[in-house]
């Protein structure tokens, strides 16, 4: 069984990660403004926090991934390549957030938050404000995996309406 390469995996994979950057510089400018919506998110119970927040960042990746379908020529190479593109994300989210929530859980040091703020601003921006030291803060381990979700969502959507097969 031969394995074969796709000379645009390093391509889409950066373009993938260059949509969460940019996506976070346009969420980090607009932190400071009050965001009327994430006040109304932050007085909820952490379930809800998490639900309404995973649907909000859900809507903005999959119109990011839907983009991405749109603007992209070969098609065909983007769909073989779009899996360990959003892998590579979801493993920099996940490996972030664990890492930092281990060292503020065990060393009550809540300060730390402030680089995944940076580093995932949309779900960061409800998190900082609303982060306790306890084991249900564990829920908010779905912000690694959503913004990926989104992306293969709105990318599925697109490839959908084009006709072209995406498994």
């Amino acid at each position: 069984m031969t394995k074969e390469k796709n000379p645009q995996q390093l391509q889409i994979t950066l373009v993938v990660l260059g949509v969460h950057v940019i996506i976070s510089f346009i969420m980090l400018l607009i932190y400071g403004s009050g965001i009327p919506m994430f006040g109304f998110i932050i007085s909820l119970p952490l379930a809800l926090q998490v639900l309404l927040t995973s649907i909000i960042v859900l809507i903005v990746y999959s119109l990011a991934g839907y983009l991405l379908g749109v603007s992209t020529p070969n098609k065909e190479s983007l769909v073989a390549s779009i899996d360990k593109a959003v892998l590579l994300l979801m493993l920099i989210l996940l490996s972030a957030f664990i890492i930092i929530y281990a060292v503020t859980y065990f060393t009550n040091n809540s300060s730390l938050w402030i680089f995944y703020n940076v580093l995932n601003p949309i779900f960061g921006n409800v998190m900082l404000d609303g982060l306790t030291r306890s084991w249900w803060s564990l829920m908010w381990v779905v912000s690694a995996f959503i913004p990926g979700i989104g992306i293969v969502f709105g990318l599925s959507l697109r490839m959908r309406q084009e006709g072209i097969d995406f498994k």
